[in-house]
């Protein structure tokens, strides 16, 4: 069986296992049986899109989703903690807005700036300054290296 073939079940089992706490038992023993029968499923298939074109319309599909659904209502089997992930996942969003609030902010005080008469003149003169010193610097060291 290919890698990546064993990869893409290993992927489908984790999330099973990262959502839930599943200890010894009947449960765990479906889950075993799924996916036995699920690598016995992938060896038959040629590669990676032969496999997922074949899963999507299989019984191993809707088994699949029928594994959580089992679990959700499986009183031995817990969702687990999923604040760490919703922590992590709003601290995200936090970091996100608030770079992105950054950047506007900058943006606008660059703008205000460079509308300011003359400063924003010689703002812009300075940037086209820098630009062409290391253009100048770049060519420089091209032609060093050419010499050597």
């Amino acid at each position: 069986m290919e890698e990546i073939l064993k990869n893409c079940i290993e992927t489908r089992k984790n999330a099973i296992f990262s959502a839930y706490e599943i200890g010894e038992g009947k449960a765990k023993d479906k889950i075993d049986n799924y996916f036995k029968k699920l690598e016995d499923f992938a060896k038959e298939c040629k590669d990676i899109s032969d496999f997922e074109a074949k899963f999507a319309t299989s019984p191993l599909a809707k088994e699949y989703t029928d594994l959580f659904i089992m679990l959700s209502n499986d009183k031995e089997s817990k969702l687990k903690t999923i604040g760490e992930d919703v922590a992590y996942a709003g601290k995200e969003v936090v970091d996100n807005l608030t770079h992105r609030a950054k950047m506007e902010a900058n943006q606008e005080i660059h703008d205000k700036v460079m509308n300011i008469p003359i400063l924003g003149d010689v703002i812009q003169a300075k940037q086209t300054l820098d630009l062409f010193s290391r253009f100048k610097r770049k060519k420089k060291n091209e032609e060093e290296k050419e010499d050597k």
